[in-house]
């Protein structure tokens, strides 16, 4: 669970400096996969 958890903390700061929107719908999305699962 830790290392899935790392692995979107990452990608989020990855897109964080590409695009804010971007960073913030793909952090969603992920999230709520997570909250889901």
């Amino acid at each position: 669970m830790s290392n899935e958890v790392h692995v979107v903390r990452t990608r989020f700061e990855a897109l964080y400096e590409a695009g804010c929107v971007l960073s913030t719908t793909y952090g969603a999305r992920i999230y709520d996969e997570l909250s889901c699962t």
